[in-house]
This record gives C-alpha cells, structure tokens and sequence, in this order.
C-alpha cells in the first residue's frame, strides 16, 4: 500500500511513487535496466478498468533496483484508489496502491523536522537464503546506508542506526535528510554479500506531519499518538512516571518455541495509573478458512472478487500461466476497491466546533460540544492549531498537540505584552495602557513598608495623596538606596510621605518562590493616608501559570495582534521560519496597536496659554479662545 496523492496536483514532482524492481526468478535480485512500453504498466482510477500507462519512470539507482514514476496530471484527477500495475517479462510484479484525495496528504515525517525522536523509521532484516528467518547483531559497519529525496540520485546517509529487536532496527535520519517534500526512499545493502536481503524503506515527507503504525489511533481524553519502541523506553529510562496514557507503542511479542503465528504488545506512556478505556483500530490477520470457520471477510460484498482470486491462484500454481481469471480479478479489484473506499469516505478531515444554546435563556446547552468564544484565550489555542494543520476540532487533538499549542499561546501572548521594539514608532519598549491601573494604598502610623499587589511590576509616575485639610500631596519615587541614606541620618523622623522606593522581597513560601515586592515610604506615615499610584501589571499567562482569566488581556481591540504573535512563535519554533509571513504579519499588527494604544493618552486640549504679550494688540480679546481658524474653518 503507497501513501496518498493530492487530487489534481499540478506540481509534477508531488506526483511521484517509489518503485523496487526485483527479480522474478529469486524475488530478490535487483533489476537494473527497468524499462516500460505501452502495456507493460497500467493505471486503474477509483476502480476503473486498467489503461496504460502516462506518465514516465526514471532511474533512482540502477544497482539497487530503485525508480520512481512520475503520474501524468489526468492520472490523479479522480478521488477514490489508484492502482500502478507492472507486469513485464523477468521482473517479479509491481502493485502500488494510493489513495487520491481531495486535501494536502498526511506524512510520515514532518518536513525539516527539528526533534530527532521524531525522524525515526524501522526496517526490518531477514534472510537472504529464504526471505524469512529475521537477522541480528548487524551493526552499522555491516551495512551501507544511502538515501534518496524525492527521486534524486542516491547518496550515503548520516543517521544512526540502532537495533531493536527480532530483525527489527530503527533509522533516525539527520534533519538536512527530511528536508524535502516528497517520498524518501531508504536504502540497506549488506557490506558483506548475501549476509542479508537488501532494504529499501520509503516514507512521506510532508508540511504536516501525521500518526502512522499498526493499529491507528487509540483514544481516551486526547488522540494517543503511536511513537517508535525505542523512544518509548528512552523517555521511560529518562522520567519512569505514572498517569493517564499520553503515547502508546507497539511492538512484537517473543514467544515461547513452538508457538504457532506472530503476537504483539502494546505499551503505553505514562505508565496508567488507573483503568482507563481505550479505544482503538487495528489491522485484522484473518484466521484460515476451516469447518469452524466457513466464510471469509468480506464475502457479503466481494465474493465474486474472492472467487476470481481463488481461480487466479489455480491458473498460477496448476497452470503456471495468467489467463481469463487473471484479468477478471484485476478489474473486479477495481471494482471492490471503489466500494470500500465509500464505506469509509470523509467529506471533511476535521468537524467544527459546534454551540447549541437554549434558544429561550441563551444558556449554552450542558453537556453540548462547545466552539470557543472569538475572544477567548481557548479561541486563540484553535487558530494556532490550525496554523498548525491540526484539526480545528481541539476534542481531537493528540496530548502533545495540545501541550504544543498550549505553549505556544503563553509565549505569544507573553510577547505582545512585553512586545519587541519597533524603531518607526519609538527608541525604548511600548507599554500598554491597558497593563496600568490605577491602585491605593492606605498608611498606618509608624508603619513604613507594605506589600505591592500580587501582579506587580514597577511604579509609573509618582504617587499622590489627598487630605481633606492641605489638598494633594505629591510623593516622589526614587531609589532604594535614597531613601537608606535618609533613614541614616534620621532614623526616627515620621511625618506626611514625601518619598518612596520600590524593593524586591523573596516569597516566604519555600514551595513556590518567586518575586514579591514592596513599597518604602519616607518619612514613616505618622497618620493615615491614602496613597494612588498608577502601576505596570506583570501579566502571568494563562492556562497552567497561575492565571485564571479565559480572556487574554488587551482582547477584544487586539486580538489580532495577540494572534499574530502567536503564529509569529509557531512559525519560529515549529516551522523554523526565520523570516516569514507571520512575522512580517505581528509587526504590521504591532505597529497598528501601539499607533492606537498611543492615542488614548494623548490630550486633545493643552490648556490655556497664558503669554499676555499681546494684551494691547487688536486680538487681546481672543487670547483665551478655544476654537482655531484654519482655512476659513473655525475648529
């Protein structure tokens, strides 16, 4: 089975299958002067009847047998399978199966892709005398390892190579080889000749990466993804914890000599803490037909396939020949294909979040599934999810997509309330308005400290008082170490605050330390007195730091900009863009949102002048006007 191909692709190069051409005498000698005419290879679309084929092969490596075909356009424009077939004198026969789809396919491998426990692909090493009995003990030494990006020629590999088990051994490639879209084909030759048979491995690599392995998806709370064998016992060797399962793996059973057939176990990380019910989709080997069990899978809709597969086999192994039942089978696998592909067609790779509300009380529904409010910090997680090509659904996201998005929401969030400096507008960082409240703070007698709000992050300004007797009072903030050198030279003096500094305290919860702070008034209050100051918030995120807002702060009037840092971190981190769209795209944003910021503060009366220079001219009596002519317009 291939992987899929985009429906109507118009780039040439996405339209390429790996080809292994061997030998049909012994299955494993390489072919090394693969060519087709007409009729030597036919295409079948969504189970129509074979025709030959359009498209063109080109040699990858002659000495390994390795080719691609490139699909003419027509070949990829009808949804549903494409089979190629290969059918030539001498070459044991080529099947390829993809499906054409109506959406950009889902890899293996995501492209470029910066976590190396993410670029892993297993092969497996057998025999070279029967095909079967798995090898091991290989070491690199043993092999030559070579790759090939999407059709180009091949070249030695610089990844490594680690064994697992029973024949089973792991490729992490180097992320300068998962560079490129298309397929990657992975070549294994013995150094030693016929110590084992050679491998070629193909994978996808896609701008978005998706979850492959036997068995699909299993689910709880969150998608659980499947992970490589390997990765798993490093994480566990590395954090050995317990929890709900976040990765599962599987791997093949050893069993005890004698035992009939293949078995295989399923682990799961964290290790559960409890019973959790999973469900899941798994590849089904079907038992031999027997008295007990009389009818095969799938005879209800393909018998006339089955028996035409069975006459096949006869022509084949009796006969030793392709006849009538040969070419009935292939079309009807056409046929049955097409009406497989139905059972399981989507219209959609995602669903929408759905709100249903109580068309009386407008009362969201309990228990109904619920899209995020445009302004919610969870609405912000979905559009980066998207960004993302997750689903746009978050119930379906895996637990690593959402821890991912998660994180990237704190730091874009994070960085447009501390937001980078833009020359055009100004030489220092912006502050927003909306991160300076105004607080107060009520004196006691003799009392020179007091603890600063939770979220504190600086004075702005001075700080007033008001007395019903002497009107405002003006208190000057200044360094710490002022008002110690005051404090020196009359450490008892007490009176109305005339000073005040801010300092940095440590939390004397020894569980959670973090910075607290203080504010010092001098001279000590010798009455009450309440005291306003205007304060920078030191904004904590939301979602698993503290906060309990749903609403970033600055949302709804920049919600836009808050996105676009968030995608300005996801391009950086995930996509490992250094300059793209989405950056150029925050800073626009930024820039429009300090403009607007800056405008709130801005007076639009500076009040009177008082210049009484012209009092003897004409025009004394509009010295203390309010209005303007300009242009013959009085403003």
């Amino acid at each position: 089975m291939g992987f899929d191909l985009k429906q109507n692709e118009a780039v040439p190069a996405r339209r390429r299958v790996p080809i292994y051409a061997l030998s049909d005498s012994d299955g494993k000698t390489p072919i090394t002067n693969l060519t087709i005419s007409s009729g030597d290879m036919k295409v079948t679309k969504a189970g129509g009847s074979p025709a030959n084929h359009l498209g063109t092969l080109t040699t990858i490596d002659a000495t390994t047998g390795l080719y691609y075909y490139e699909a003419f356009a027509t070949e990829v424009d009808t949804l549903g399978p494409l089979g190629l077939i290969i059918n030539k004198s001498g070459v044991r026969d080529i099947v390829w199966e993809s499906q054409i789809v109506d959406f950009d396919p889902i890899g293996e491998i995501l492209k470029s892709q910066s976590d190396s426990s993410k670029r892993n692909m297993l092969v497996y090493l057998v025999s070279n005398t029967d095909g079967i009995t798995p090898v091991t003990g290989k070491v690199v030494g043993d092999m030559t390892i070579k790759f090939s990006k999407n059709g180009a020629g091949l070249i030695a590999a610089g990844g490594t190579i680690t064994e697992l088990s029973d024949g089973f051994y792991n490729y992490q490639a180097l992320q300068a080889e998962v560079d490129t879209e298309g397929f990657m084909v992975l070549s294994i030759v013995p150094v030693t000749a016929d110590d084992f048979r050679n491998v070629a491995r193909f994978s996808l690599i896609t701008a978005a990466s998706g979850v492959t392995g036997p068995g699909g998806l299993a689910l709880d709370k969150y998608l659980i993804p499947i992970i490589p064998e390997v990765q798993m016992r490093a994480m566990y060797a590395a954090n050995p914890i317990t929890g709900p399962p976040k990765f599962v793996a599987v791997r093949p059973k050893l069993l005890a000599p004698g035992t009939e057939g293949q078995r295989f176990e399923v682990l799961f990380y964290p290790v559960p803490d409890q019973a959790y019910t999973l469900d899941y989709r798994y590849n089904r080997i079907w038992v031999k037909l027997s008295t007990a069990n009389k009818y095969p899978a799938g005879a209800s809709y393909h018998g006339e396939l089955i028996l035409q597969s069975c006459l096949r086999m006869v022509e084949q192994r009796i006969h030793h020949k392709r006849g009538p039942h040969h070419e009935l089978f292939l079309e009807m696998l056409g046929a049955s294909q097409q009406i497989d592909a139905k059972h399981k067609a989507v219209t959609r790779r995602s669903a929408w979040p759905v709100k249903e509300y109580d068309p009386n009380t407008d009362a969201l529904l309990t228990g109904k599934a619920d899209g995020p409010p445009g302004d919610s910090f969870e609405s912000i997680r979905r559009d980066i999810g998207i960004y993302l090509d997750f689903p746009s659904n978050p119930d379906e996201w895996s637990w690593d997509q959402a821890a991912r998005c998660e994180t990237i929401a704190q730091s874009g969030v994070d960085q447009f309330h501390m937001p980078p400096i833009v020359p055009e507008l100004k030489f220092d960082m912006h502050v927003w308005t909306f991160l300076l409240p105004i607080a107060t703070l009520t004196t006691v007698a003799s009392t020179e400290d007091y603890d600063a709000p939770p979220d504190f992050g600086g004075i702005q300004g001075d700080m007033t008082w008001q007395s019903s007797n002497e009107g405002y009072g003006s208190v000057r903030v200044v360094g710490e170490e002022q008002i110690r050198s005051l404090k020196q030279n009359n450490p008892i003096q007490s009176g109305k605050p005339q000073l005040a500094c801010t300092f940095a305290d440590i939390d004397s919860d020894l569980g959670y330390q973090q910075n607290v702070y203080k504010i010092r008034l001098w001279p000590k209050p010798d009455g009450i007195y309440v005291l306003e100051y205007k304060y920078r918030i030191l904004t904590n995120t939301f979602g698993g730091r503290g906060y309990t807002q749903s609403v970033a702060l600055g949302v709804p009037i920049h919600r836009l900009t808050i996105l676009a840092s968030c995608l300005y971190v996801a391009e950086l981190q995930i996509k490992q863009i250094q300059d793209g769209p989405m950056r150029r795209l925050f800073f626009e944003r930024l820039k429009a949102s300090i403009s607007y910021d800056s405008s709130l503060n801005k007076p639009e009366y500076l009040g009177y002048n008082g210049d009484r220079s012209g009092s003897a001219s004409p025009w004394r009596d509009f010295n203390r006007a309010t209005t303007v002519l300009y242009d013959g317009i009085q403003y």
